[in-house]
């Protein structure tokens, strides 16, 4: 397993810097409830460097709010522009490798609504892919509402770059998608470049500690070993006590990797 990440909102990046720092942890700093043009440029790059002088780097997750890349509505795709241009120019400044991405489908959506959103996302991802492999940047599109990955296959392999790929959200899986999840894995395998991690009762996006729900993450982490997948991950729990039984399950699982790699 590469990179560890724990989800950290953007209102208290800078705040829990020295959280970070003393517990040598990664953040993935969170824009969705936060107004990224409003943010402090200068003082977010700081603590970047604060980081990555402690050997220590960065993920950002995109505003996800107004952002809808597959709109064929002129005024929505502008807002959602904007967003994007936002999101790289901060993305820059903290020197992040990847940035999550939702992708803007409706949870219940047509063949025809499909349609539309795969034409107008690819318009949108191609006029900035030369952004991602110019900066070594990853984009990386998140499983939300979706109960099949065909829509976020068919993207990315018209996409078709190493800076295009898929965040495999095991909590979105395990509430909108009844089919099996070696399917899901097996299909996206080429694309899987990072992970979110929380745990739910299969019925609502409840964000708890790993263990304390129903999601079958001794599942995804056996599939991880004998596919010799090792994407980054990161522990995306909304309260520090969460996070902190996040964490020591955490290793547990690390432990699946670590034995079935050994045979």
């Amino acid at each position: 397993m590469s990179d560890l990440y724990v989800h950290i909102p953007a209102a208290h990046f800078t705040r829990r810097l020295e959280f970070l720092l003393s517990q040598r942890l990664q953040p993935e700093i969170a824009c969705q409830e936060t107004d990224i043009a409003a943010i402090d440029l200068n003082e977010f790059a700081d603590a970047a460097v604060c980081l990555s002088e402690a050997g220590l780097t960065t993920v950002l997750h995109a505003p996800f709010s107004g952002f809808h890349p597959g709109s064929g509505n002129p005024l929505v795709r502008r807002q959602t522009t904007q967003i994007l241009e936002s999101s790289l120019k901060l993305a820059e400044r903290i020197n992040a490798r990847k940035i999550v991405f939702h992708p803007g489908l409706e949870r219940v959506y047509s063949q025809r609504q499909v349609d539309i959103w795969l034409e107008q996302s690819f318009r949108l991802w191609t006029n900035y892919i030369g952004w991602a492999t110019d900066n070594d940047c990853i984009f990386c599109i998140e499983n939300i509402y979706e109960s099949s990955p065909d829509p976020l296959l068919q993207l990315m392999s018209a996409i078709d770059s190493p800076c295009f790929g898929h965040v495999f959200d095991l909590g979105h899986w395990n509430i909108f998608c009844r089919n099996r999840l070696d399917d899901w894995l097996d299909q996206m395998a080429g694309f899987i470049c990072h992970l979110h991690l929380h745990d739910n009762h299969g019925q609502a996006d409840e964000h708890l500690a790993i263990g304390t729900g129903t999601v079958p993450f001794a599942d995804l982490f056996r599939w991880l070993a004998l596919n010799s997948c090792s994407p980054s991950v990161t522990i995306e729990n909304h309260s520090l006590q969460a996070l902190k039984v996040s964490l020591g399950v955490f290793d547990t699982l690390k432990d699946i990797l670590i034995k079935k790699g050994t045979h």
